[in-house]
């Protein structure tokens, strides 16, 4: 789900290789290499990998119509860039650039990071709306991108399940075919 999100998003970085391997806690990877160094990322780019993070519960979920915890990570890992998109990065369309996510608490005495809130409760809402609207409407685009390429991602898998990983290369031309 991963790779066929990442492939098929405009301007993505392509495909490295793909595995079904556990590594850790993830149940497989796909390694994405840029070609060129980036600076700084857009709305769009942040947005898309949001998408991609969230492409493999997307297909877990059209594929075996059931749902695991195998996702968790990556569901973290997307809530926590588009909390970023809201409140460090100014890219919400209802705060703008209103929002900041600082945490300024300090360790003390074995004490856990707390965070404060320099906003209102008002604010924190909006921000959590924002969270889940970004969110949501990137796992929509997930769904419509993973139904639309369902057949890829049969044989995508297929070809997992035969070989374990397999290459840039080799997820490419099963792409272009």
């Amino acid at each position: 789900g991963h790779a066929l999100c990442g492939y098929l998003l405009p301007g993505e970085d392509p495909v490295h290789k793909v595995s079904i391997i556990p590594r850790g806690r993830a149940g497989g990877y796909t390694l994405f290499l840029p070609t060129e160094d980036r600076n700084y990322m857009t709305r769009t780019h942040l947005r898309q990998q949001v998408i991609m993070m969230l492409g493999g519960r997307v297909a877990e979920e059209l594929v075996l119509n059931e749902i695991s915890t195998g996702a968790s990570n990556d569901i973290e890992r997307a809530t926590s860039l588009a909390r970023d998109i809201v409140t460090r990065y100014g890219m919400s369309d209802k705060l703008g650039l209103v929002a900041d996510g600082k945490n300024e608490d300090q360790v003390f005495l074995g004490r856990d990071i707390s965070s404060t809130p320099n906003y209102s409760q008002k604010t924190a809402a909006i921000i959590d709306e924002e969270i889940e609207s970004i969110v949501m409407t990137q796992y929509q685009k997930a769904i419509k991108i993973l139904t639309d390429a369902t057949a890829k991602l049969h044989e995508t898998a297929k070809l997992l399940f035969e070989k374990e990983k397999i290459s840039g290369d080799e997820f490419r031309t099963l792409m272009e075919n």
